[in-house]
């Protein structure tokens, strides 16, 4: 009996080191890791990710056990970093923390970010949540949200060893669904699947994607910093991202 526990603490730490998701943080834990993401999407908004081709290398490093550093950049992809206090110890079975950061989005604005990361590791399943919060300082005349709201949610289940089959979903205004009036185009979500293939402790590869909906189509259609997402029309997002744990 003792022994069966061991395993399965042992795996709910295993699991807490190698995430599962795309687009969705998981803090917390006591190991590094290091990732290289490319994705290719159209008609997505500026929350999810560039038009076209996507270029990006990221790295999360434990800071201890009290701390988590976020880094990430590419070619085309905003660069940005992020520093997370988490808020339960490193081998509980939930994890909760929050931040700030700063960026240069896709357009090469500067943004201030805040952060709060929430959820639940198990043997078997993984679920996590994001709220991330931008306050763009571009001084223009553009008409913006005073605060963008990024959501992202992600449930996984661990089938064998090495894989994990999960549902991934990022949302961005989705205030719009309410408000007619919103200022940038109305709300929109991505949903789709995601598959986490680890043949050790140390690599592992990480596929998702799925349509880009549009929820809602707001009235206030010029002004926007960023015309693409005034789209109307739905798109799609395919991602992979191979990361290195130690």
């Amino acid at each position: 009996m003792l022994s069966s526990s061991l395993v399965l603490a042992a795996a709910a730490v295993l699991g807490a080191q190698q995430p599962a998701f795309l687009h969705t943080i998981t803090p917390g834990g006591a190991r590094t890791f290091v990732n290289a993401d490319l994705g290719y999407g159209e008609r997505l908004f500026a929350g999810l990710g560039p038009e076209r081709w996507e270029q990006r290398l990221g790295a999360q490093l434990a800071l201890g056990s009290r701390f988590t550093l976020l880094a990430s950049g590419g070619l085309r992809t905003s660069t940005g970093v992020e520093l997370l206090a988490n808020l339960l110890p490193t081998r509980s079975s939930g994890f909760a923390a929050v931040g700030v950061g700063g960026m240069l989005d896709y357009t090469g604005s500067a943004v201030a970010l805040g952060r709060v990361a929430a959820g639940f590791r198990g043997p078997q399943w993984e679920v996590a949540g994001n709220l991330r919060l931008e306050r763009s300082l571009a001084r223009t005349g553009a008409r913006r949200d005073a605060l963008d709201v990024i959501t992202s949610v992600g449930v996984s289940r661990r089938f064998a060893r090495p894989l994990r089959v999960g549902l991934e979903g990022v949302g961005e205004d989705l205030e719009g669904i309410f408000d007619p009036n919103e200022a940038e185009g109305g709300a929109k979500l991505m949903l789709g699947p995601t598959l986490a293939v680890a043949p050790n402790a140390h690599w592992q590869l990480v596929v998702g994607g799925g349509p880009v909906l549009r929820l809602s189509h707001s009235m206030v259609t010029g002004g926007s910093s960023v015309p693409r997402d005034l789209i109307t029309r739905s798109g799609y997002v395919i991602r992979s991202s191979v990361g290195y744990t130690w």
